[in-house]
């Protein structure tokens, strides 16, 4: 895990990116006055991570909501994945139409 200031962000961004993608699944990790104030992950990291937190608050509301205390299917769990999916892609294209407009 890399910890740098938010001075040393601002002042070399593009070193800084490219930290981010070598870190592989380590966080970089931004302090402000001596302090941790944010973890930035490379986008495939953050969205797996986003993926999984889904996955399981999905599974904790089927276990709230369910009669019995069965685990999620397969076919539940592929099912899952794929609306995540897909809505990942429409943020996705929504965030470069936005970036096409500036």
């Amino acid at each position: 895990m890399q910890l740098l200031t938010s001075q040393q962000v601002q002042t070399g961004f593009g070193k800084f990116a490219d930290l981010v993608k070598q870190q592989g699944s380590e966080p970089v990790i931004i302090t402000q006055r001596k302090r941790p104030t944010m973890a930035v992950f490379r986008y495939d990291e953050a969205m797996e991570m986003m993926r999984l937190s889904a996955k399981m608050r999905f599974i904790q509301a089927l276990r709230e909501n369910a009669k019995d205390s069965r685990e999620p299917t397969d076919e539940e769990m592929a099912e899952l994945n794929r609306l995540i999916d897909e809505e990942r892609e429409i943020v996705y294209q929504e965030s470069l139409k936005k970036n096409e407009r500036k």
